[in-house]
């Protein structure tokens, strides 16, 4: 649509409305991807920030040139397209697409791994977390028993791709001794209900001596907070 006036001159006016309204429509999915990164997952990704201030400046120019000749109704068109953009994501993200982006995230982490029947409930099915591949070191181990001895928890989702990291960051040995929850609904041995009572709002979320600290954690931070490392 921007581009079309360079090629057909007539097309200047009759694009602007449209590219009026789509960029509108994603600086406000950009909004919505943004907070629910920020808040929802309590994660960063300079990408995904790149990608909103691109889609916010794209927006913010077409506006200003849209309104300094007031030949096209820009607030009217920008309000409707940002109401329209988010109330078909809420739609979208909260429907059947989010069904199926779970699905395909742990077949692609899981290596393909077939979805398991699960015995409680016949129509569902139930996924695990991907297999930790990486080498245990002695201090890892060393934390991850000592977080034994705190009865200390980790709370995740068998789709996070943070919650994988921060297991292989352990080694497969020392993972198997942390205190793994499961809070998908559809993953295995899922303990939803202990997730939503202790109010986790993002994966991974440590629980450590009552204290919850949310986002993936190195082992030295982990040193600390646990009382290992001064």
């Amino acid at each position: 649509l921007a581009a079309a006036p360079m090629f057909v001159e007539s097309a200047d006016q009759p694009t602007r409305t449209p590219l009026v309204v789509a960029t509108a429509m994603m600086a406000a999915v950009s909004v919505w991807l943004v907070a629910l990164l920020v808040f929802k997952l309590q994660a960063a990704c300079g990408f995904c920030f790149a990608s909103a201030a691109v889609s916010w400046t794209n927006c913010a120019l077409v506006q200003r040139a849209a309104g300094a000749d007031g030949k096209v109704p820009a607030a009217t068109a920008s309000i409707a397209a940002t109401f329209a953009a988010l109330l078909a994501f809420y739609f979208v993200e909260t429907g059947i697409a989010l069904d199926q982006a779970r699905s395909m995230a742990a077949a692609y982490m899981a290596g393909d791994r077939p979805a398991v029947v699960a015995p409680s409930r016949p129509p569902a099915v139930v996924f695990e977390p991907p297999a930790v591949d990486t080498v245990s070191t002695d201090r890892a181990i060393r934390l991850a028993r000592h977080l034994q001895t705190k009865h200390a928890k980790i709370y995740g989702a068998y789709w996070c791709s943070h919650c994988f990291a921060q297991k292989q960051a352990f080694g497969a040995e020392a993972a198997t001794l942390l205190d793994y929850v499961e809070c998908a609904d559809d993953g295995r041995n899922s303990l939803r209900a202990t997730c939503q009572a202790r109010n986790i709002a993002g994966y991974p979320t440590w629980e450590i001596d009552g204290k919850l600290y949310p986002g993936e954690r190195s082992l030295a931070e982990l040193e600390v907070l646990s009382g290992l490392a001064p």
